[in-house]
């Protein structure tokens, strides 16, 4: 690592310290040394003013070659090798622990050191008695404690972590790595046990900590052995405490060793203490993944779970009931139910009662207010676990499937679970085409499990007959509605916040989808609509998707009324999952009052634009803005990007900049046809046999790579032939790439992901309309008609309806025309060269 200066300014390429303030170049390794620093500071209590980062070590003759990440002194008044107290080594992750740590250490008088990747943190101790050997501990002391005190800690002394996440990642490398269990579903369970024993511990009125592990115990086996008898004794006070999450005959069955580790990591951390985002965060690394990929178990975002729960609101004063019917591990329920809570301590702020009774209050209403329903065991419990520790109602968490018939469900769920019973609903429903629901006595329940018809007047009707399956989450669109209170006639129905793919909300030629939305349209209002960040469920699924807010109405209101919608795009991390930071126009990051960097997240934002928009004071901008339901309901479309201001913008500057003797067409209206010929099996053969073919990626290469060729005697092959001087334009993947064919196109077999435009040439220059619809004008409107959720997609029929400025005399729109068809030439002239030149080289190496 380098120090640049010792400037406080930021700077692109630099990460400011959070101990110096001193600028250092970004690298893997740096993230690792901020965190540990942020530890030692805010989870240790060690003080800045006795640090230093880069310390200088001499080591025999090499005199200040060597430098250690970070140091702790004693005191601030002496800081030199023979006054360090402790050294931290960092590296990036995926490098091993090494003994260079312990060459710095034995040339200083620290006793106590630390290693950290990242992925895996290690504490070590030197007794001063025997400098030369290290012991590895569970953790340093806190300061101004001692070695002793490690594991001695009482209740009142807990401190929430951090970097809780980091934590927890720590502990199941290493079980992952050494533990007798290490298939990823039992270690998640054993873990969700030993946390309940935390909880459980933290709960119990003595002031001494049972959950604990001391230096002397967690170095031999006869130790360890105490810890382990410690912690089973508490399971078994857990086991009647919540006889809803564990059987009797359950054990804990992680050997000593794990058990120990963990403990050693938990022991001074009151779970109790920390925050629910901090808290949510670090029970889901040990969530088995094949629940976060094959099962379509994709845990929201906590900004997007945020932002949810702030636009819907859910209200405790007037006791809300709140429902997830597909709850995962509790996010949106122990969100919402921070919120309740604290509507509670508002109200009772100033009131005669004990904290005790507001206590009392809040937890009587949680338990009869709050459901949750999962499918999965293991998420059940570590719901009820979170549940546990953000203010409970863990009775309230059933394991049942939400779309099932109700008939199966238990007698206790039946009890709580009733139809037109709840005020809020918040979820993210499992989603994909790789989990349909197939069962015909569960598609029998739903409207949108029957087969749809679209009349003439692009009504649809639902008929008696049922669909062969249908994906989750449309079903569970209408299981939620009927779950929420309907209107009467003084009072609004339930609301709800749902994440969905945004493919259900605009895919055009997919029938489920159009009946889907038509169902919405009927049967609810739509409150907002946000278009969520495309890497928001990365790296797990590419899926994009939004937030869509609706209130059951039960019947397609009347009043043609104003929609708040958002396009969000920052979520805080990138596609592989990795935290994304903000920076400056210039670069470089940009940093809280606490030299934090800060998370790249708009979400926060927008929720305080729909707060503008329910006071009637937000003025529309690219991120959020309002639409008309008319509107909504004439594009059938229901996702945010459609209506992005820019290409609202766009249209209206077209319409209105018209000269005098131009006129506004239709592409339709100016073509003989617009159309992509249909997805077909490729028969590849030798080149003699067949006709080049390329790909949507090709047509935008000067030189084509990878061409391939399709049998001259292909069934429909004229389908797929292209012809000169037709427009291209992509209509998947990277839609909206826009190309004229120049000579070399013409008898070329062209993918059927790229739609074909032919204009007509007794209305409409091809050149001409080439130059105008890759106008950079039509660039926003062309991003808004993209569809779909995994992949992109842009339809005939948009092109079709494009309105474009045409001038009435033909002369004008050949003079443009003609530069676009002489480019075209120079291009294929360059084509022709680009070939030649190969065939020379081939001469030649030949």
């Amino acid at each position: 690592m380098t120090t640049n200066s010792k400037s406080k300014e930021s700077k692109k390429g630099y990460v400011k310290d959070f101990i110096t303030g001193r600028l250092f170049r970004e690298s893997k390794e740096e993230p690792v040394r901020q965190a540990i620093e942020h530890l030692l500071v805010e989870d240790y209590g060690y003080s800045k003013d006795q640090m230093d980062v880069e310390f200088k070590i001499q080591r025999g003759s090499k005199r200040g070659n060597e430098e250690a990440d970070i140091v702790i002194f004693n005191d601030s008044k002496k800081k030199d090798q023979m006054n360090v107290f402790l050294i931290v080594e960092t590296e990036h992750p995926g490098v091993e622990f090494d003994n260079q740590l312990i060459s710095y250490v034995t040339a200083t008088t620290a006793p106590f050191c630390i290693w950290s990747n990242g992925e895996k943190t290690l504490f070590f101790y030197r007794d001063p008695k025997n400098p030369t050997v290290f012991e590895e501990i569970p953790e340093i002391p806190r300061n101004g404690e001692t070695i002793k005190d490690i594991g001695r800690h009482l209740k009142k002394q807990l401190k929430p972590a951090h970097n809780l996440k980091m934590v927890f990642e720590n502990i199941h490398n290493q079980l992952y790595g050494s533990a007798n269990i290490r298939r990823p579903e039992e270690l998640g369970r054993e873990m969700t046990k030993i946390l309940f024993c935390k909880i459980f511990d933290e709960k119990n009125p003595d002031p001494k900590c049972n959950f604990r592990a001391t230096v002397d115990e967690i170095i031999d086996d006869k130790g360890k052995s105490k810890i382990v008898q410690r912690l089973k004794k508490i399971f078994e006070d857990v086991k009647e405490e919540y006889a809803d999450v564990f059987n009797k005959s359950e054990k804990i069955n992680l050997d000593d060793d794990s058990i120990s580790f963990i403990v050693s990591k938990l022991q001074h951390i009151g779970l109790m203490k920390s925050d629910a985002d901090s808290v949510g965060k670090s029970f889901e690394v040990f969530v088995p993944e094949e629940l976060k990929g094959e099962k379509g178990e994709f845990f929201t975002p906590r900004p997007v779970v945020r932002m949810a729960v702030s636009m819907i609101a859910p209200d405790g004063i007037k006791k809300d009931k709140i429902l997830d019917p597909a709850c995962g591990s509790g996010g949106f329920l122990t969100v919402a139910l921070e919120k309740v809570r604290n509507d509670y301590d508002e109200k009772y702020k100033n009131s005669h009662l004990t904290k005790q009774q507001v206590e009392k209050i809040k937890s009587d209403y949680v338990a009869k207010h709050f459901c949750g329903v999962d499918i999965e065991e293991d998420l059940i419990r570590i719901s009820k676990a979170y549940m546990a520790i953000v203010g409970d109602g863990r009775s309230g968490i059933f394991k049942a499937d939400s779309l099932t018939e109700p008939e199966f469900w238990s007698d206790s769920m039946k009890e709580k679970l009733k139809f037109g019973s709840f005020d809020v609903i918040l979820t993210n429903p499992p989603f994909g085409k790789k989990i349909p629901i197939s069962k015909p006595s569960v598609l029998q329940q739903f409207d949108l499990g029957k087969e749809a018809k679209k009349t003439d007047n692009k009504e649809i009707i639902f008929s008696s007959k049922l669909r062969k399956s249908q994906v989750p989450d449309i079903l569970f669109i209408e299981r939620c509605i009927k779950f929420l209170k309907p209107p009467t006639k003084d009072k609004k129905g339930g609301r709800m916040g749902i994440v969905l793919p945004k493919g259900t909300l605009n895919n055009p030629d997919l029938l489920e989808d159009v009946a889907c939305r038509y169902w919405i349209f009927n049967n609810a209002k739509i409150l907002g609509v946000i278009d969520l960040p495309s890497d928001s469920f990365q790296p797990y699924t590419g899926t994009t998707t939004s937030l869509l807010l609706l209130e059951r109405t039960d019947e397609e209101p009347k009043e043609n009324y104003d929609i708040f919608m958002a396009i969000s795009n920052e979520i805080g991390h990138d596609k592989r999952g990795n935290p994304k930071y903000k920076q400056d126009k210039h670069g470089a990051y940009i940093v809280d009052k606490n030299n934090q960097m800060i998370l790249d997240v708009d979400a926060d934002e927008i929720s305080n634009d729909f707060q503008k928009y329910l006071k009637g004071n937000l003025r529309n901008s690219n991120r959020s803005f309002v639409v008309k339901y008319n509107d909504i309901k004439k594009a059938d479309r229901l996702d945010a990007s459609h209506f992005n201001p820019e290409a609202q913008k766009a249209k209206k500057r077209i319409k209105n900049s018209l000269p005098k003797g131009w006129s506004l067409r239709t592409v339709e209206s100016v073509t003989e046809n617009v159309f992509y010929p249909g997805r077909f099996k490729r028969p590849y053969v030798d080149e003699k046999y067949g006709v080049p073919f390329i790909s949507g990626a090709n047509i935008t290469r000067l030189k084509k790579v990878g061409v391939k060729y399709i049998s001259k005697k292909m069934k429909n092959l004229e389908n797929y032939i292209v012809k000169k001087d037709w427009i291209f334009v992509t209509r998947s993947g990277t839609s909206g790439i826009i190309v004229y064919a120049d000579e070399s196109f013409d008898g070329l077999a062209v993918s059927e992901h790229v739609i074909r435009i032919i204009p007509d040439s007794k209305k409409i220059d091809g050149g001409y309309l080439y130059a105008v619809l890759s106008s950079p004008i039509f660039e926003p409107i062309f991003e808004s008609a993209i569809t779909g959720s995994v992949i992109d997609e842009i339809t005939p029929n948009f092109i079709k309806g494009l309105e474009i400025p045409v001038p009435d005399d033909f002369k004008e729109q050949k003079k443009i025309g003609n530069q676009i068809k002489d480019a075209a030439k120079n291009i294929a002239l360059a084509k022709k060269s680009f070939i030649t030149v190969e065939k020379t080289i081939d001469k030649i190496l030949k």
